[in-house]
């Protein structure tokens, strides 16, 4: 894709290259503290959960975008996952 600063980057992909059409991409952040960071979501950004899972993660939705917030050790060192993919 090409655009404002983007010089070099091809326009067309060939369709043998896609390489992430059959996957899923998801946004995953870390929290250290699971109910202070859904209170923050809640007051700061008006969001809320809409699904929690078995492993004490909240997913939320922003548009079209769902994102997971999930309790780690490693929140805020920059050694924590960020995004994932499925299949």
């Amino acid at each position: 894709m090409q655009g404002p600063g983007r010089i070099g980057f091809a326009t067309t992909v060939p369709e043998e290259v896609r390489l992430f059409d059959s996957v899923q991409f998801r946004v995953t952040l870390p929290a250290a503290d699971m109910d202070r960071a859904k209170a923050w979501y809640a007051e700061k950004l008006g969001l809320r959960p809409v699904e929690e899972d078995e492993f004490g993660g909240a997913w939320y939705e922003t548009g079209d975008t769902p994102f997971l917030l999930y309790t780690s050790e490693f929140a805020g060192t920059n050694q924590a996952a960020a995004a994932s993919y499925s299949y």
